[in-house]
């Protein structure tokens, strides 16, 4: 079992250490008094998590660079992200706004 430090505990820190954590030993260190605190802040303060929007019209309607963000969003898409969620145990509960926003 290997030792691993996290720095930062935002959106990708937290799932990096979750993801070590399956076979190592893991400290995550955070500046902030909370992990996740500025993710709690998105959405007004509902936790924008992600949004429901079907691929292509993700694209179209949120991102601005779409060639840049292909192969990230097709390797793990909105729907990943909700599975990950759930198989590491994380409740999320799923309120839908008019933009398509899952918080």
């Amino acid at each position: 079992m290997a030792k691993v430090i996290v720095i930062g505990a935002g959106p990708a820190g937290i799932m990096a250490a979750l993801s070590a954590s399956k076979s190592n030993k893991v400290t995550l260190i955070e500046r902030n008094n909370e992990i996740g605190k500025k993710l709690k802040l998105t959405g007004g303060g509902r936790c924008n998590i992600t949004n429901n929007r079907d691929i292509e019209e993700f694209f179209e309607k949120i991102v601005t660079n779409k060639k840049f963000l292909y192969s990230a969003f097709y390797t793990f898409s909105n729907i990943n992200l909700l599975e990950y969620l759930s198989n590491n145990g994380l409740e999320y509960k799923i309120e839908y706004d008019r933009k398509g926003n899952l918080y």
